[in-house]
């Protein structure tokens, strides 16, 4: 049987700030730049719905 510490309220707070920037790091990042950045193209939806390819280089080109 093992046996799991409990966590303090202070480590229960610090882990609950980490997890918060973690979302907003994730929500602030732009992938597709990132990827772009890495020579990767990427394929998204446009806000019309349709399947975009998106080229390092910054081209487009509408798929569906």
């Amino acid at each position: 049987m093992s046996v799991v510490p409990r966590r303090s309220g202070a480590e229960l707070a610090k882990n609950d700030a980490i997890g918060e920037a973690i979302v907003r790091a994730v929500e602030e990042a732009h992938f597709g730049d990132i990827l772009a950045a890495r020579g990767i193209t990427t394929v998204a939806l446009d806000e019309d719905g349709r399947m975009v390819e998106y080229r390092p280089d910054g081209g487009t080109t509408v798929l569906s």
